[in-house]
């Protein structure tokens, strides 16, 4: 039988919180990065990895730090042709810099995924101390077990992550996208997967376009904003361009509260949706429990994937119940 495991408030030590960018990112949290693709997260993610392999200060900050070491977890982006041509852009020090390709053995090799592998990452902590900060871009696509809409299977994964920061005292961020249904809403409930994502997260920020204002010099200004912080003031957020091959960090701006992240037009939504469809089913027949992961992984609605697949005649196949998906004869023969 179980029993409580009680402690007095009064024989815990107060600490302050270790800000590595003061207000934006501390050491010992889990931090969530997210927006739509192409508005420069992992930009943002390899100036940050930049600044802690050299001591740089960040963004609006003059106080230095002593260099030290990265740990990055990249699905999308390719060591070779990607994230070292921008480390080399942003000025960093690659040394300091690992990547974690997978895990081994010694006699098998697999994919690395949160949901088995924590151990592993604890070790490269343990063999690499002078880490402080992880990245892991997209934190789904090391979720492969897990349903991204189940509060509980998302609190338990992201509950491993922040013990994990908490007792190595690094900073972990972790990369997410935003749904995709082409309605607009509070941001808060823009991130994709269960609200669990942002619950669990110490502090949530958005990467979004920002829409040209007067005095604005040029319209392809992006902006970093908070959505959620309860370990700093949430009004104050950044504005950035991308500019040869790295980021320039333009102002520090108030973002209102009210304000709405841009979304998505339903049209451009249904059109993103059918091209996944077509290559998702292009094989043959696929299981809808993998297609409803694959949209999941996209920030696809899957109502709003329904919709799609009615309007392009996908058919349905299964015995009582429709268990798969194939295309129609006249996109098999295109």
């Amino acid at each position: 039988m179980f029993k409580p495991d009680l402690v007095s408030l009064d024989v815990i030590k107060e600490q302050p919180i270790d800000w590595l960018w003061p207000g934006v990112l501390a050491l010992g949290k889990l931090t969530l990065l997210a927006g739509d693709p192409g508005l420069g997260k992992s930009f943002v993610t390899m100036d940050l990895t930049s600044r802690m392999t050299t001591g740089e200060p960040f963004p609006f900050t003059k106080d230095r730090r002593d260099p030290a070491e990265v740990l990055l977890i990249s699905a999308e982006d390719d060591p070779a042709d990607t994230i070292k041509p921008r480390i080399r852009m942003s000025n960093g020090d690659a040394s300091r810099i690992h990547i974690l390709t997978g895990v081994t053995d010694g006699q098998k090799w697999d994919d690395f995924n949160i949901e088995e592998h924590i151990w592993p990452l604890t070790v490269a902590l343990a063999e690499n101390p002078a880490t402080k900060l992880i990245v892991i871009d997209p934190i789904s696509a090391y979720m492969p077990r897990s349903d991204s809409n189940n509060n509980t299977q998302v609190r338990t994964i992201l509950k491993r992550l922040s013990d994990l920061a908490a007792s190595r005292h690094v900073a972990m961020v972790c990369v997410t996208h935003l749904r995709k249904s082409g309605k607009s809403s509070p941001a808060v409930h823009n991130l994709i997967g269960s609200l669990a994502f942002t619950a669990a997260a110490r502090a949530v920020w958005m990467v979004q376009r920002l829409k040209a204002q007067a005095g604005d010099a040029e319209d392809n200004l992006r902006g970093l904003r908070p959505v959620k912080c309860n370990i700093a003031n949430d009004r104050d957020g950044f504005v950035y361009r991308i500019a040869d091959g790295r980021v320039e960090w333009v102002e520090r701006r108030a973002f209102d509260e009210s304000e709405e992240t841009p979304t998505t037009s339903r049209a451009t939504v249904f059109n993103e949706i059918a091209e996944r469809l077509k290559v998702w089913l292009a094989n043959g027949p696929v299981e809808v429990e993998e297609l409803r992961r694959l949209a999941a992984n996209e920030g696809f609605n899957w109502l709003t994937v329904r919709f799609v697949k009615k309007e392009m005649n996908i058919t349905g196949e299964g015995a009582s119940t429709v268990r798969r998906w194939s295309l129609p004869q006249s996109e098999h023969m295109r």
